[in-house]
């Protein structure tokens, strides 16, 4: 991972970073993920990195704690970079459904690699949260 750091990314380290954003074993084509990997300018890389090396980011999980408006969390089963566990640990109370919603078979990638299923649990959301809005502008 090292890789999406650096300022230089050899194809074979994008390949093996592209990798890790499906269902590990699965035949999905991740080659758009290399050419987006390697076209990604090298300073924006390694800008990320020093910004995350220097702590320089907010802390999402408090922001995320204090929202009012419902969040939705789609997670991929097959995950290999952001760990359901750890998800699942953290206390949302806006979190749709109450729970991180779980697609079977998929990794980081969902929306690529099940669009339908993806698109399917946002368009409820979204009708979901719509719903709520109104309800509570009635109040």
């Amino acid at each position: 991972m090292a890789a999406l750091f650096s300022d230089q990314v050899s194809e074979a380290e994008a390949k093996a970073v592209a990798g890790c954003f499906v269902a590990s074993g699965v035949s999905f084509d991740v080659g758009e993920f290399v050419s987006d990997i390697l076209s990604t300018d090298g300073a924006a890389r390694t800008g990320l990195g020093a910004s995350l090396g220097a702590g320089r980011f907010a802390d999402e999980v408090a922001i995320v704690s204090a929202l009012e408006q419902p969040l939705g969390i789609v997670h991929g089963e097959a995950e290999q970079l952001v760990s359901l566990a750890y998800l699942r640990k953290l206390d949302f109370p806006a979190l749709w459904r109450g729970e991180v919603q779980v697609i079977p078979d998929v990794g980081h990638a969902l929306h690529q690699e099940a669009p339908r299923k993806f698109a399917a649990l946002l368009g409820e959301f979204v009708g979901e949260a719509a719903h709520a809005d109104e309800l509570a502008a009635d109040e």
